[in-house]
Formats: structure tokens, C-alpha cells, sequence
């Protein structure tokens, strides 16, 4: 390990990693210092971002600009002053998560909603006993909440204009349920995430909840359906798993060498998915895909919190210190992601590499770097890589039946 941390140093140190950084994220001019921390668009036009001391941001023209809301009715107290989740189902009506985002309990999370664009705000009640950490409406007061209780750890209620019913409590460890997705095409199927490393599942709208058995023993930051593909962010060396059987088996997939701790995943019509959060460096890291190549990555001074896309594809990063980065949609031609395509094991790698697809032509091994270092007629279903030295490689091969080469990143182990 202490071979490979000094591989790893000496090629940022060098910038040969840097082949595979990007600059398609472009700061927008800061106006406001505030660090952000959630992002909600409701059409192509119209979005919010929230942040510290209840900051709250506003566009109308679809992120190229942005402007502060003049808040007038916000009676919250100083401990609980940060937009920490955010979801608006139209232009005036949104809910909050306000909680201190720097504290290490829970104990002060309300929800606040608004029904004017942000400029008046009231107290949502929480009927049961649950302090909330995240919601999925699905609309007014209506849908899944997500948070922790007293004495009994990760919760999941089922909230109605009226009434919260189906409260369902998992384990007593005082943890919290930090994010919540639903299926693209089947609304009665969504996932819950927590930040003790377990995910949960229902496929009747809440009624009823199972644990799947994967637990990552790491806390995990968000939850997202995208076609075909459950995926999910964790804090461990290799960051985002993905599920191709509604979570009952779950894959890691390497991005970057920053080891990056993504806060939040969200997806693009046009960009495919977007992820935020921070690199083992304490800096900010965005991570994307384009053209076809899984997770080019570009880094940022600052740490990120919250992505979000609007109806249009353009992509949005928000942080540190005010940052807003903006990517358009329509700048590239951008496929949308494959994980699933994704099939050869082991990863890491000390010999031999398995393909579990079929493979046509030759397969080609590079380096970080770009260089070739390898290249091999595919006869079987695998090839060895025993000759390589520690470190990552891109594997490229044609898939049978495909048009295009698909490019997989492994790491190669003494």
C-alpha cells in the first residue's frame, strides 16, 4: 500500500493524471460568500439553491444567473440557520431541511415550507417522533421523510396532508436516513440510504420496508436511480457502488485517484450522471461522464455539497465559499452512463482479468498516462496482467454487437 500511495503521489505531482482532468465546469461569478449546500430545480428555467444562514438563491433563467431571495418571514433560531436539503415541486412551493450543517447531532432538523418562492416561511409540523433529514414529496406535504429519533436510529415515515402513517424504525444506534430516490418508472419502488452503511427498500410506497443485505460499514451520502442501475455514494476508498438487481448485489466502481467522498449524484438528460464531493486532499472534485469515458473528474479549491440538473441537461455543482460551477447540457455530445457494461473481475487485479462479456478484436492496456503498455487478441475470456506494475491502467475492448470500444479502469496489485 505504501508503494502504491507513493505511485499515486508522484503522478499528480507529475500532472500525467492530469489527461484525464477536465475544465467543462465553469465557475460562475460568486454573490455570496456563503457555503451552499442544496440545489432544486423545477423547470428549465426556474431553480433554488440554499446554504448557510438560510441563505437561499434563485434563477430564472435556467442557472446562468442567480440572485438572493428577500426573505421576509423566517422565524428560525440561530442554531438551526443552514438549508441543508432542499426540494421545490414548483416555482413557489418548496420545503427545507434547516439544521446547523456543522453539528454533529441531529437534535435541532425542522422542515420549513414556503408557498411564495421562498420570500415567506412556516413551520412544518412532524407528527411523529422523528427529527428529518431528508424528504421525496411527491407533492403538497405529501410523500416519504427520512431522519432518526430519540433512542432509535435510522426512521422512514409516509407523510399525507394530515397524517404520518407507516413510521418504521431499523435499528437503535442513533444513526439517521440521509437520502431517499425512487425508481424512474415504477413510483411505488424507492430506496433509503443511512449514514451507518445500510440501504433499505420498498416496493409499495412505503408501507412496508426491508434491509437489503449489503451494510458498507461506511457512512453513505446518496441514493439514485438511473436506468438500469441503483447506484449509491459511500465513504470508503472506492465511493460509488452500483446495483443491477434492485440492490440485492452491489458493485464498486473506481473513479479517481483523490478517493473522493461524493456528498451527492444527480442525473442529466443530456450529461448523464453527476457527482460532488470531496477528494482525499480536502478538495472540492466533480465527477462526470462524456462522450462515452466513465469519470473524468475536475477538482476545485473548495469542497462540494450538492449537484443538481435542470429539465435542459445543464449540470450545477454548488460549495465552499459560494461556488456555483455550471456545465451546459449540449456543450458535447455526452452518452448517457453504462455501468452495467462494466464486467470484468477482479478489480483490483494481481494476474489474471476475467471478461464477462463477450469481446471481439483486440484488447489494449494503457497507462495513466495514455501510454500503450499492452495489447492482447482476445481468444478466451481473459488475459494476464501479471507483467504490470502496481498501479491503475484503462482496459479498452469492443463489446460483440456494439459500434463503440468500451474503456474500463482496473487496478493492478502486486
Amino acid at each position: 500500500m505504501k508503494n502504491l500511495k507513493t505511485i499515486l503521489l508522484f503522478l499528480f505531482a507529475s500532472g500525467a493524471i492530469n489527461l484525464f482532468a477536465q475544465d467543462d465546469f465553469k465557475k460562475l461569478d460568486s454573490i455570496v460568500s456563503n457555503h451552499l449546500y442544496s440545489i432544486s430545480f423545477v423547470n428549465e428555467n426556474v431553480g433554488y439553491i440554499g446554504g448557510a444562514n438560510a441563505m437561499l438563491l434563485k434563477t430564472v433563467d435556467g442557472g446562468k444567473i442567480w440572485s438572493k431571495v428577500a426573505t421576509k418571514t423566517a422565524p428560525w433560531t440561530f442554531s438551526r440557520m443552514d438549508f441543508v436539503n432542499m426540494q421545490f415541486l414548483s416555482e413557489d412551493t418548496g420545503n427545507v431541511i434547516v439544521r446547523n450543517f456543522n453539528s454533529t447531532s441531529n437534535y435541532d432538523n425542522v422542515i420549513w415550507e414556503t408557498i411564495n418562492g421562498g420570500i415567506d416561511w412556516t413551520l412544518l409540523e412532524v407528527k411523529v417522533n422523528m427529527l428529518p433529514e431528508c424528504f421525496l414529496f411527491t407533492g403538497y406535504r405529501k410523500g416519504l421523510v427520512g431522519g432518526t429519533a430519540w433512542f432509535q436510529g435510522n426512521m422512514i415515515a409516509q407523510m399525507k396532508p394530515d397524517t404520518w402513517v407507516n413510521v418504521q424504525s431499523f435499528d437503535w444506534n442513533g444513526f439517521s436516513v440521509i437520502d431517499l430516490a425512487t425508481h424512474n418508472t415504477d413510483p411505488d419502488f424507492s430506496m433509503a440510504v443511512s449514514d451507518d452503511g445500510y440501504v433499505y427498500r420498498t416496493f409499495n410506497n412505503g408501507l412496508l420496508w426491508d434491509t437489503l443485505p449489503a451494510y458498507f460499514k461506511h457512512k453513505i451520502h446518496s441514493v439514485i436511480y438511473s436506468e438500469p442501475n441503483w447506484i449509491i455514494t459511500v465513504d470508503s476508498s472506492i465511493s460509488i457502488f452500483y446495483s443491477t438487481d434492485s440492490g440485492q448485489t452491489w458493485k464498486g466502481q473506481l473513479t479517481t485517484f483523490g478517493y473522493p467522498q461524493y456528498q451527492d449524484v444527480s442525473l442529466s438528460s443530456t450529461d448523464s450522471l453527476v457527482y460532488a464531493g470531496i477528494n482525499g486532499f480536502n478538495l472540492g472534485e466533480i465527477s462526470y461522464s462524456k462522450n462515452g469515458n466513465p469519470y473524468l473528474y475536475q477538482n476545485t479549491p473548495m469542497k462540494l455539497w450538492a449537484a443538481g440538473c435542470n429539465p435542459n441537461g445543464d449540470a450545477f455543482v454548488v460549495g465552499d465559499n459560494g461556488a456555483i460551477y455550471r456545465r451546459k447540457g449540449n456543450s458535447t455530445s455526452v452518452q448517457s452512463p453504462s455501468l452495467e457494461t462494466i464486467s470484468v473481475y477482479p478489480n483490483p487485479v494481481r494476474t489474471t482479468l476475467n471478461f464477462k462479456e463477450s469481446v471481439i478484436g483486440p484488447v489494449q492496456v494503457y497507462s495513466i498516462s495514455g501510454q500503450l503498455v499492452g495489447s492482447f487478441q482476445l481468444n478466451q475470456t481473459t488475459i494476464n496482467l501479471s507483467d504490470l506494475k502496481t498501479g491503475y491502467y484503462f482496459i479498452e475492448y469492443m463489446r460483440r454487437n456494439s459500434i463503440e470500444q468500451t474503456r474500463v479502469k482496473v487496478l493492478k496489485m502486486e
